[in-house]
């Protein structure tokens, strides 16, 4: 694993994920599916609480919660393919043999080729559930394979471009 802080960003890379914490205030997470395989590919989240505590904006591919307390958060997915986000059956336990229903969500993409397929996420934690901020994201680089990846994300009129180099990341 590799890190570098540079204007208030820190970066790890993790071989096909690349993580970024950003002004020390959200997290950006970039993920490479690769191979020849074809089929829907899932990105996978899972949220705590009771489900009437997380609001899903499949238009925007956008989850907000609404926990009790000042710990919430928005997630957005994007990519350079089309999404769809769909609801899944979740369960969650803290008690041995006791089990309890939560918001799970899956962002699939069909892969139709040996192309690769692409997520960005940002994931902005809020203390007021009134502050959550528009949120865009996009890739500016020519895919992992050049040994780079460079993302552009906006959050509110704020942007930032996010680069780094990711070769010589182990496998």
């Amino acid at each position: 694993m590799a890190s570098v802080e540079k204007n208030s960003i820190i970066q790890i890379s993790n071989t096909d994920v690349q993580y970024f914490f950003v002004d020390k205030k959200y997290f950006v997470l970039a993920d490479e599916a690769v191979g020849n395989a074809k089929g829907t590919i899932n990105l996978n989240y899972h949220m705590c609480e009771a489900p009437s505590d997380v609001r899903l904006v499949k238009e925007d591919n956008a989850i907000y919660t609404n926990y009790r307390g000042n710990s919430n958060v928005k997630l957005q997915c994007f990519s350079d393919h089309t999404i769809t986000m769909n609801e899944k059956e979740g369960w969650q336990s803290v008690k041995y043999n006791e089990k309890t229903r939560r918001t799970s969500v899956s962002y699939d993409v069909r892969k139709t080729d040996a192309a690769p397929v692409r997520y960005i996420t940002v994931i902005y934690p809020v203390t007021s559930v009134n502050e959550y901020p528009e949120i865009d994201a996009r890739f500016t680089d020519g895919g992992y394979s050049n040994g780079k990846i460079g993302v552009e994300i906006s959050v509110g009129s704020v942007k930032k471009r996010l680069e780094c180099d990711i070769t010589g990341v182990a496998d």
